[in-house]
């Protein structure tokens, strides 16, 4: 599986509880780099992207059990 994660200069993935990637340019980047392939990741994640985003989108809270090897996910928290 292909990890996604966006971190903070200090390697962090959250700051004070919040995320890092609140940012329309972050999910578009994201989506361009999945190119098609399956994208999983939580509900707290799936916030991020504006619904339609693509049928890629797996939303469940067990994703990184369930993606395959080629498979994307994008972990915040």
């Amino acid at each position: 599986m292909v990890l996604i994660v966006c971190l903070d200069d200090r390697d962090g993935m959250l700051f004070n509880h919040r995320r890092l990637s609140r940012d329309r340019a972050a999910a578009a980047e994201i989506l361009r780099l999945v190119n098609g392939r399956t994208l999983w990741m939580n509900q707290y994640s799936a916030s991020l992207f504006a619904p339609g985003s693509g049928d890629a989108l797996c939303i469940d809270e067990n994703f990184l059990k369930k993606a395959g090897e080629v498979d994307c996910c994008f972990v915040e928290n």
